[in-house]
């Protein structure tokens, strides 16, 4: 178990929103869902249809139990009814750390999406397992989903652009490997 990393073949954010959009399911955490990110994830995750739930943070990091059923629900219809197969894929996205400026640090966003995915896949009423949770690997709820990954043991995938981009607070494009894999550390 652990986080393994992978470069894809497109230099835009597209491709490996593509890919990870392939997933059976994707929780997108966010307080903008305008965000061009935000709605290019869902028209691809719906495209391949595949499960989108979206987490509103708009107002607030909250979690309770209206919330962590709503994800249940919609992850335990990922199978199809297919209760012999109960594992799925499981992908993390979300606002980039850059779009969220003096809403959340990322500590904050790293506790919240472990505190939710924990609640979440330890519940009594989960049917499914996540066998493989995949992100982007962008700063905010992507990172976040990551780091909730390897702390619960769930063998994690990033997959980012070609040249290790990301966006850093300000919203600038980096391309550097060590620096993008220095923050899964």
């Amino acid at each position: 178990m652990g986080i393994k990393f992978r470069e894809h073949s497109d230099p835009s954010y597209v491709g490996r929103t593509k890919e990870n959009a392939s997933a059976h399911a994707t929780i997108a955490i966010a307080a903008n869902f305008n965000s061009a990110g935000e709605k290019l994830t869902k028209k691809l995750v719906e495209e391949q249809g595949n499960i989108y739930i979206p987490i509103d943070i708009s107002k607030g990091l909250t979690i309770n139990d209206e919330l962590v059923q709503f994800i249940i629900k919609r992850l335990n219809s990922a199978t199809k009814g297919n209760l012999l197969d109960s594992t799925i894929t499981l992908n993390i996205a979300g606002n980039g750390i850059y779009t969220l400026k003096n809403q959340y640090t990322q500590e904050q966003l790293d506790l919240y999406t472990l505190n939710i995915l924990s609640e979440v896949l330890t519940n009594p009423n989960i049917r499914i397992e996540v066998s493989l949770l995949r992100t982007g690997g962008q700063t905010g709820l992507d990172e976040s989903g990551a780091k909730a990954g390897l702390k619960l043991g769930i063998d994690t995938l990033i997959v980012c652009p070609k040249g290790w981009k990301y966006r850093d607070l300000s919203g600038t494009d980096i391309e550097d490997e060590v620096k993008f894999k220095n923050r899964f550390i």
